[in-house]
């Protein structure tokens, strides 16, 4: 190689590297947006999000940490998005690089749990459970699908082992005192409820669920705390209301009432909520 042509290369070699560079802090950027992206961000500029997770995704040299990580984030996105397919598609990609991975049967398992594919929600979320016996989401989210079944027994032990996990969580306790008490154990439930009260520290919400179902307050008080107004906040506040109004109304033995309740629920029209699906659940095993 002549000394003009191997000085040409070097030349063009040394030009190339800031556009290199530019290159690689363009994907970091990506990557950063992919990744830290949270609600408001995503509310804000989904399509600009799902971009910078689609370029990230589209780099060849890509590290797999990195590649399994846009593909968790870009799935969740999706799911939010209520893109259920195109969210199982990138859980069902992490899961074909790592067949190991908890986290993405569970993610695809919710997908699934969302969409009402009860059986592939529960046959991922084993699968979960089997890779990660101490994964507390795991069990929360496989005692929704039972509760949502009317297996009141296995989402009763599905919900206990997720709280046993996190004791601070407010809402396992509740879901696990629900299902214990339609599973029949209604004793056992009242008693596992005032001892799980000892660990939480509760001065708003859902305080006053847990006050309903210890009897503190009537079922007419609390549906008094219901807020009025068609904003997002104050529905999803009523909706939460009318189905833990209407749980404590089959719990007391008053089907039509709780109907009525769950009815309510539907109205809301929040159908991103468990409650509301759990309602919906409910009500169609009631009108049978």
């Amino acid at each position: 190689m002549g000394r003009t042509l191997r000085r040409a290369l070097a030349v063009a070699a040394v030009a190339a590297l800031p556009l290199a560079g530019a290159a690689m802090a363009d994907q970091e950027d990506d990557y950063l947006t992919c990744l830290r992206a949270g609600l408001a961000d995503i509310e804000a500029d989904r399509q600009g999000v799902l971009d910078a997770c689609d370029r990230v995704l589209d780099t060849p040299e890509l590290a797999e940490d990195k590649r399994v990580q846009a593909l968790a984030k870009r799935a969740s996105i999706y799911a939010y998005a209520r893109d259920f397919e195109a969210a199982i598609a990138d859980f069902s990609a992490i899961i074909a690089h790592k067949p190991d991975d908890a986290f993405a049967y569970a993610g695809r398992g919710n997908v699934y749990l969302i969409d009402g594919s009860m059986a592939r929600a529960i046959a991922d979320l084993d699968e979960a459970i089997k890779l990660d016996p101490n994964f507390g989401g795991a069990y929360n989210l496989r005692g929704l699908a039972n509760f949502y079944l009317g297996d009141m027994g296995r989402a009763s032990a599905d919900f206990r082992r997720a709280y046993k996990m996190d004791l601070e969580n407010p809402y396992l306790l509740l879901w696990f005192y629900m299902a214990e008490n339609r599973a029949g154990r209604g004793m056992r439930a009242d008693a596992e409820l005032q001892k799980g009260l000892a660990n939480l520290k509760l001065d708003d919400w859902p305080a006053p669920v847990l006050a309903l179902f210890l009897g503190e307050v009537s079922v007419h008080e609390f549906l008094a705390t219901a807020p009025q107004g068609n904003d997002q906040a104050a529905r999803e506040r009523r909706c939460e209301i009318y189905f833990y109004a209407g749980e404590d109304q089959l719990m007391a033995g008053k089907p039509e009432l709780a109907a009525e309740l769950f009815r309510s629920v539907l109205d809301t029209g929040v159908d991103n909520f468990k409650e509301y699906r759990a309602a919906t659940a409910e009500l169609a095993r009631l009108e049978k």
